[in-house]
């Protein structure tokens, strides 16, 4: 958001965005199904389901740390 000129740019750049993580989540279980053995298979499919709800549980409360000790609140939109 920080970096882009307007707002149909935005937009189009979290559709793109939410297209590919889409199909990212489809196809992964089903790699891991096919190259996992039989004793890792569910410890693997665990790690990856419980990565995304964790990442974004991260990314709130280390975001919002580092603005608020940055002092930016505009920080929180940058794109690194």
């Amino acid at each position: 958001a920080a970096t882009s000129p307007t707002y149909h740019g935005l937009l189009i750049a979290r559709v793109v965005s939410g297209i590919g993580e889409a199909s990212f989540q489809c196809l992964a279980p089903p790699f891991i199904d096919d190259a996992a053995s039989t004793t890792q298979k569910g410890k693997w499919l665990a790690v990856f389901f419980m990565a995304a709800p964790v990442g974004q549980a991260l990314g709130y409360a280390l975001g919002g740390t580092l603005c608020a000790s940055l002092d930016s609140e505009r920080l929180g939109f940058a794109s690194w």
